[in-house]
């Protein structure tokens, strides 16, 4: 049987070559083996009602006018950069993404309009292809680094990188891609049978002291990795994405027909979402914030209506939203070519 490996969209992974000059801008592949690379949305312009009974009954709201939001797009200002992406937000508004230049992909941090690299730096060497996920209040923040293939996931607190690496002979790769203000990380790893995704539950650093290069390369977190795979028959290649402060977990898997559908977890219970939209066959869930809202392929979630993006503001059409905030602020994607991050804004 083959494999289906869910993709997202991503930055590129390339080698520098001595005195190249960045290419041309143009849609990458994906580089990190988690979700599809691009869902065509061909929603009608109009909300529609959660089908299946769930969690969000009894939290209701009343009906009210579509809010409308600032449509932002993010361009890291450093020289050579040919991509910028968003993936994270804070309640402060302060987005983590990765933005691309001829060395490769980085991290950033976008905090009131200055953008910061970030580069996993261990044993004060520079690692590959740094990527960045997510953010929580307190700063820390979560992704990825390392070799087409061969990746690890990082956790950054108090100025310190942490390699995390799901346990186990059979882990290839590790994502971290979502942390709560309770320091709990979600994730996906992989293995020979596809994705898997993961819950970490950390109690602190074993190591503290010595100089920062010693606490960078010997920092570890106790804790308990818990594998995420959705027990649905015939679901394979969970992906973990989001968490909130109350511990729900959003993502996406693939059922046994081939099709890919987003999840929400909620005290270790699984429901399928399945966007509504005319003509969407697919769904994927990125981000989850406090009010339970869900954004992902084209959609928010709130209070059982999903709403396409486009209704929140046109330029969002053809888009993927990957976080969102107790504010309601959305960062997200748009599938052109290239691929362009933005913030959606209520205004």
């Amino acid at each position: 049987m083959s494999q289906m490996t869910l993709q997202m969209p991503s930055s590129r992974h390339r080698e520098a070559q001595p005195g190249a000059q960045p290419e041309a801008p143009r849609r990458p592949p994906a580089a990190s083996s988690l979700l599809l690379a691009a869902l065509i949305l061909t929603a009608a312009s109009f909300p529609h009602a959660l089908a299946q009974s769930g969690w969000w009954e009894h939290e209701q709201q009343d009906e009210q006018e579509q809010q409308q939001y600032n449509f932002v797009l993010l361009h890291a200002p450093f020289p050579g950069v040919d991509q910028t992406l968003g993936f994270g937000v804070n309640d402060f508004g302060t987005v983590v993404g990765v933005y691309h230049d001829a060395a490769g992909p980085h991290g950033f941090v976008l905090d009131d309009g200055a953008y910061t690299p970030i580069n996993v730096t261990l044993n004060g060497v520079v690692q590959q292809n740094t990527q960045a996920f997510g953010i929580n209040q307190r700063r820390d923040i979560v992704g990825s680094y390392g070799p087409t293939g061969t990746l690890h996931g990082f956790v950054l607190e108090d100025g310190v990188f942490t390699t995390l690496d799901f346990p186990g002979a059979n882990a290839t790769q590790t994502e971290a891609r979502g942390i709560n203000d309770r320091r709990q990380i979600v994730g996906t790893y992989h293995d020979a049978a596809g994705s898997h995704g993961f819950l970490f539950e950390q109690e602190g650093r074993e190591h503290q002291g010595g100089d920062e290069d010693s606490r960078q390369s010997e920092a570890k977190h106790s804790g308990q990795y818990t594998a995420i795979d959705v027990p649905f028959t015939g679901a394979s290649n969970t992906t973990a994405l989001g968490i909130n402060d109350r511990g729900d977990i959003v993502g996406a898997y693939v059922s046994s027909d081939a099709r890919i559908h987003g999840f929400v977890r909620r005290h270790g219970e699984f429901q399928t979402l399945d966007v509504p939209f005319r003509g969407v066959v697919e769904t994927q869930a990125y981000g989850i914030n406090n009010r339970r809202e869900i954004v992902g392929t084209g959609f928010l979630l709130d209070h059982k209506t999903f709403t396409p993006l486009a209704n929140l503001n046109p330029s969002a059409a053809n888009a993927v939203a990957t976080g969102i905030n107790d504010r309601g602020e959305i960062v997200g994607i748009t599938l052109g070519s290239p691929e362009v991050g933005f913030q959606l804004i209520p205004q």
